[in-house]
Formats: structure tokens, sequence, C-alpha cells
């Protein structure tokens, strides 16, 4: 009885130390499942922080230069097109001038075309004056070679006029070679006044 005793005791106390022993290897196997997880869930939240900083800085180092580029074209253009805009400008000015006198001889009112250009010659208003009496007359003025004073108040310019002569009774036109002036005009307020018009 004594040894069967014994026994159950031994026994008991082998299966108690071996339970304990399978919870043991259960919960450190458990740890090191959790550490794992622990560790895997680091590492992914770490490479997701290097990517995002990674792509930030690669659109930061592609935008920035192209946002400076495009600033630079603009001012550019911008510069170009008011120089381009005040060229235009001072061309029309000048054409317009011009047109003043040439439209009132084709209109044959040369009391006003006097007006426009002062310094028209006796001579000149005389030719002008025959062609009328025969012909309808179209003048085109076309400006080239233009260049300004340092103050832009005095500007000198090559003209080419083209003169129509329309016959008044058969309404026939004939166009003579074209007429090379050198034309120089003075800046009065807004506007230009013709005073040279002489042949190139």
């Amino acid at each position: 009885g004594k040894w069967l005793v014994a026994l159950v005791l031994i026994a008991g106390a082998v299966g108690t130390g071996v339970v304990m022993q399978n919870n043991n290897q259960r919960e450190q196997e458990r740890q090191r499942i959790a550490q794992a997880h622990s560790d895997s869930v680091a590492r992914q939240q770490a490479f997701v922080a290097d990517s995002a900083q990674r792509a930030d800085s690669v659109l930061a180092a592609s935008t920035l230069p192209v946002a400076m580029v495009d600033t630079v074209a603009l001012r550019a253009k911008q510069h170009d097109d008011s120089v381009t805009n005040a060229k235009r400008q001072i061309r029309d000015g000048l054409l317009g001038g011009i047109s003043r006198y040439t439209n009132a001889v084709q209109q044959g009112d040369l009391v006003r075309a006097r007006a426009a250009f002062p310094n028209m010659s006796d001579q000149e208003q005389r030719q002008w004056q025959n062609a009328l009496e025969k012909f309808d007359l179209k003048i085109r003025v076309e400006p080239s070679n233009i260049a300004l004073s340092s103050h832009d108040s005095v500007a000198n310019l090559d003209v080419v006029l083209r003169v129509q002569y329309i016959d008044k009774s058969t309404k026939q036109p004939t166009s003579a070679r074209p007429n090379r002036r050198r034309a120089t005009l003075v800046r009065q307020g807004s506007g230009w006044q013709l005073t040279a018009l002489t042949p190139a």
C-alpha cells in the first residue's frame, strides 16, 4: 500500500511537472510570436514613413525647379510682350502722323494736307494738285527702319508711298513706281507731327 501511494504521488508530481513545462513552453512561444508580430509592424511603419519621406523629397525636388523655370519664362515673355507692344504703338503713331497727310492728299484737301505736313514744298503741292485734276488717288504708306532719338521725341524712318492713279473719266487705275521717302516726325503730345518727307 505504501508503495502504491508513493507511485501515485510520483506520477502526480511527474504529470504536474510535464503540464507546467508545457504551459511554460506555450507561454514562451506566444511571447515569441507576439514579439515577431510587433517587430514586423514596426518595420512596416518605418518603411512606410521612409517611403513617404522619399516621395516628398522627390516631389519637392521635381516641382521646385519647374516652378522657378516657369516663373522666369513668364517674366521674360511679359517683358518681350511689353517691348513688342511699345514698338507697335510707336509704329502705329508714326504711321498715323504720315497717313494724316496722305489721306488729306487723296481726298483732295490740300489745306488739311499742309496742316498735317507744314513743311510740304510748293512744288509737291502743285504736283498733287495737277494729279488731282485728272485722277482719284489711293495712297498706301509702308514704314520701315524706324530710329528714335534718345528721348523718343524725334523719329526718322524709311517710307514707301504706293500711289495708284484712277482716271476720273475711264476709272482705269494706274500704279506709279514706289515713291521712296525718308520721313522725320516730332512727338507732339500723344501723337506725331510730320516735319520732313524727302526723297530717299
